[in-house]
Order: structure tokens, then C-alpha cells, then sequence
């Protein structure tokens, strides 16, 4: 399925499978994608922000690209191998989110709520604004790659564990 650039504004996508669909620069600000599935999945440039993917399947390298997630809730999703580079993370909900192995390049995790998430060997390369995380309490670093300097130590006093 290929969506590129479609609006999906306000859209209730709720349990809808888009496994392999291309959105990429697709425009779904508050778009409901609770519980869909999206593996494999490429929202590259997606403006999404205030959406929600609560519950959803985004696992096997569904890629963001550049996307502007800006206050988007992914809370219990699945998300293993999902790659977050270069995304605005602002006031993002992920507690819960399962997080293992996710590439996090240069995201921006501003006021973000990590409460219980897995970053299982997730790599957090250059990860911006980590010291303004909301909430990581709960959250699991175990084997975490590139974490910025003082990431680790951080996170821990912060309530994370590994």
C-alpha cells in the first residue's frame, strides 16, 4: 500500500493493517492508529503529531525518518527494530512501549514520558535533550549502545533500571 504524502488528519485507523505501506511525508496530526498494525512500515518526513499509537504493532524496522511526533502517545506499543532518527519526540508518551533495538539517532526527547519502556540494546546515538526526559521510571537500559556521556547514570538516579 502506498499512502505517500495522503492526509489521514483526524483519521480513526484504529486496528487498521498497513503491514509494508509506504506514508511516507503523510500528513495524520491526531490520527487514531490504536492497535494497528504497521510492520515494516515507512513514515519518513510524517507529520503525526498528537496521534495515537497505543497498543500498535511497529515492530521489524518500521522507520520515521525525520518525522515530527510532537505530543504522539505510543503507549504499550510494540516497537522493537523501529527507527526514531532524527525525529522530534516532544511530549511524547512511550510507557510501556517496547523499544528493543530501536535506533534512536539524534532524537529529541523533551519532556517525554519513558515510564516502563524497553530500551533493550537500543542505540541512542547523539540523543538530544535526554537531561528533560518527563518521567524514565521504570524504563530498562539493559545492553543500551551509544548513550550519550552521562546518559546511563542519569536515567538510573532517575528511576530507570537495567
Amino acid at each position: 500500500v502506498k499512502l505517500i504524502s495522503a492526509s489521514v488528519k483526524n483519521a480513526d485507523l484504529s486496528s487498521v493493517v498497513l503491514t509494508d505501506a509506504n506514508l511516507d511525508e503523510c500528513i495524520g496530526e491526531e490520527a487514531n492508529f490504536k492497535g494497528a498494525v504497521l510492520r515494516g512500515a515507512t513514515l519518513r518526513r510524517a507529520k503525526l503529531s498528537e496521534a495515537i499509537f497505543d497498543d500498535a504493532d511497529l515492530t521489524g524496522s518500521v522507520d520515521f525518518l525525520g518525522s515530527s511526533l510532537v505530543k504522539t502517545s505510543f503507549r504499550g506499543a510494540r516497537m522493537r527494530s523501529v527507527r526514531l532518527e532524527e525525529v522530534d519526540l516532544l511530549e511524547c508518551d512511550l510507557s510501556k512501549a517496547d523499544l528493543t533495538e530501536a535506533v534512536l539517532h539524534r532524537a529529541n526527547l523533551t519532556k517525554a514520558t519513558l515510564d516502563g519502556a524497553s530500551f533493550e540494546r537500543a542505540d541512542l546515538q547523539d540523543l538530544q535533550n535526554w537531561n528533560q526526559i518527563k518521567s524514565i521510571s521504570g524504563a530498562r537500559l539493559t545492553a543500551i549502545r551509544n548513550a550519550p556521556q552521562g546518559f546511563r547514570e542519569w536515567a538510573l538516579q532517575n528511576g530507570a533500571v537495567e
